[in-house]
């Protein structure tokens, strides 16, 4: 028996199938780049709360001012220096948190340094892997609840190229 196309509905191009493909490789390609790079940060923050909680000492909280260039407007970086001690070895670290990059703007980098007063007695979070590794602070784990997002256009993308495809 011969199966009877319906003359309602038009017959999708070869053009128009590459087209739509295309267009679904970029959404899922990108669904799956963003979906990884949130899943990787939160990997980043998950792995500082497996290290040594360690009391350590403020020795330095000021902002550095940097301009890279003659036309660029400056950058704030937070610099907090503190000392610990493991296995009676005297380290120094000066990560507040991972990933923290300088800031354009100096109320910002002045409200990083704000809790960390010179003199003062905290704890850091010591690598165990690599003890001259140290942080003060965890990053956050928020991009977690933040992952549907991107791999709804990775499943959107998918669905374009399946569609494209499928027998008409």
């Amino acid at each position: 028996m011969v199966k009877e196309t319906d003359p309602a509905q038009p017959k999708t191009t070869l053009g128009a199938r590459f087209i739509l493909s295309g267009l679904g490789v970029v959404l899922t390609v990108l669904g799956l780049l963003f979906t990884y790079l949130l899943w990787h940060s939160r990997q980043l923050g998950l792995e500082t709360r497996n290290w040594v909680q360690t009391p350590c000492e403020i020795i330095l909280s000021e902002v550095l001012t940097d301009k890279p260039s003659p036309n660029s407007p400056p950058e704030y970086r937070a610099w907090v220096r503190y000392r610990y001690e493991l296995n009676g070895t005297i380290y120094h670290g000066s990560a507040i948190k991972r990933g923290l990059g300088p800031s354009t703007s100096r109320e910002t980098a002045e409200s990083r340094i704000a809790p960390y007063k010179i003199g003062m007695k905290t704890v850091c979070y010591v690598n165990p892997n690599d003890l001259g590794s140290s942080v003060l602070e965890h990053s956050t784990m928020a991009a977690v609840f933040t992952t549907w997002f991107p791999m709804l256009f990775a499943v959107v993308g998918f669905g374009m190229i399946w569609s494209a495809w499928r027998r008409r």
